[in-house]
């Protein structure tokens, strides 16, 4: 009775992890799609949902594990090289073209707004915080430390009352 319980839970919770996996399958095949200038970063490989996982139902939903810390690797920025330059030269050809098309159709100033806004969704980050980055916002910091910079009320204070002299 007991064992049979276990397997239909088993069963359940195998189903579940492949239909997950073929959802992020498809997403994947999905994002490939999309041209390359639309992705930041080259994404990992996904498994093959076909593969049956012959792991215990107590190895994958195990209480003692610990939770993998995915910002533990911190990215060095690439430095652009010709081709990159090559690349971003032909995008901006590409959309002077269209735009100018767009002119010629009299919707120029729609094609400029679009692009705009595709411009800032494109450029802002999604994904998360790398270890030990420092936010713009000093409460999201540990011991709400600010950035360089920063100009706050007892700096300007400061500044008024002894100007070059403050810290």
């Amino acid at each position: 009775m007991i064992v049979h319980e276990t397997e239909k839970k088993l069963a359940a919770y195998r189903a579940r992890k492949k239909r997950e996996a073929l959802i992020n399958h498809y997403k994947a095949r999905v994002k490939n799609m999309l041209p390359s200038f639309l992705s930041k970063k080259d994404e990992p490989e996904l498994p093959d949902p076909s593969e049956e996982t012959s792991r215990s139902l107590l190895e994958v939903a195990s209480p003692l594990d610990e939770p993998e810390d995915c910002c533990s690797e911190p990215e060095e920025p690439q430095p652009f090289t010709t081709i990159d330059y090559v690349r971003y030269l032909l995008y901006f050809l590409l959309w002077v073209t269209t735009y100018a098309l767009f002119i010629q159709l009299q919707f120029g100033t729609v094609f400029l707004i679009v692009s705009g806004l595709m411009g800032i969704f494109l450029n802002t980050r999604t994904g998360p915080k790398k270890a030990n980055e420092i936010s713009a916002y000093s409460v999201f910091n540990k011991n709400c430390e600010k950035i360089d910079g920063t100009l706050d009320g007892e700096k300007m204070t400061q500044q008024m009352l002894y100007g070059g002299f403050a810290r």
